[in-house]
C-alpha cells in the first residue's frame, strides 16, 4: 500500500501520477519537490479566498444595516437597498461571485451617478468607498483565482468550499483506496 505524499490517497500499486491531485510519483525529487510547493501555495490561495469572501459579506451586510438604521434615523426610505444587501450578503454562502458581484457593479454605478450629478459628494465618504469597493474587489478576484486554480486537479477541488471543509495537506486521507491496476 502506498500513500500520495500530497493528497495522501491511497493506491495498490504506484502509479505514474496521483489520479487526485497529479503528484508526479514517477518525477525526480526536484520535480516532486517543485509540486509539492506549488500545491502548499495554490492551496493557501484557496483557503485566503474564504476569508475574502467572509470580509465581502461582512462589508454587505454592514452597508444593508446601515442603510435600515438611516431609514429610522432620516426622512429617506433606505429600507428596501438595505434589505437587498443584506440578502447579497447572506447569498455569498451560497453564491459568492454573483452575490458580491451585483453590489460590486451597483456601489460603482451608484458614486458614479451620484458624482456626475452632485459633484461635491464624490470626496465625501471617500475613504469608505475606497474600503468598500477594495473589499469587494479582493473577493471577486480571489474568486476568479480560486476557480482557475481548482480546474487543476481533483484535490484542489475539495479545498474552500466552505470554511469548513479544508484539507490540510498533511493530514491523512481517510476516503476510499483506489487502485491502479486494470481488471
Amino acid at each position: 500500500m502506498i500513500s500520495c505524499p500530497a493528497c495522501k490517497l491511497n493506491y495498490e500499486a504506484e502509479p505514474e501520477v496521483c489520479t487526485r491531485c497529479n503528484y508526479p510519483f514517477g518525477g525526480t525529487g526536484n520535480e516532486k519537490s517543485v509540486f509539492i510547493g506549488k500545491l502548499v501555495i495554490e492551496k493557501s490561495l484557496i483557503e485566503e479566498t474564504a476569508e475574502k469572501i467572509k470580509n465581502a459579506r461582512i462589508i454587505l451586510l454592514l452597508i444593508g444595516v446601515l442603510n435600515i438604521v438611516l431609514t429610522f434615523v432620516t426622512e429617506t426610505n433606505y429600507m428596501l437597498s438595505g434589505l437587498m444587501f443584506i440578502g447579497f450578503g447572506l447569498l455569498t454562502y451560497k453564491k459568492p461571485f454573483v452575490a458580491v458581484l451585483i453590489p460590486y457593479v451597483l456601489l460603482v454605478l451608484q458614486y458614479l451617478i451620484m458624482g456626475i450629478l452632485y459633484p461635491h459628494t464624490i470626496l465625501q465618504g471617500l475613504l469608505w468607498k475606497m474600503i468598500i469597493l477594495t473589499g469587494l474587489t479582493l473577493a471577486l478576484v480571489s474568486i476568479i483565482r480560486a476557480r482557475k486554480l481548482r480546474k487543476k486537479s481533483e484535490f484542489l477541488k475539495t479545498l474552500g468550499k466552505n470554511e469548513e471543509r479544508f484539507v490540510n495537506i498533511s493530514e491523512p486521507e481517510r476516503s476510499v483506496t483506489r487502485t491502479t491496476t486494470q481488471q
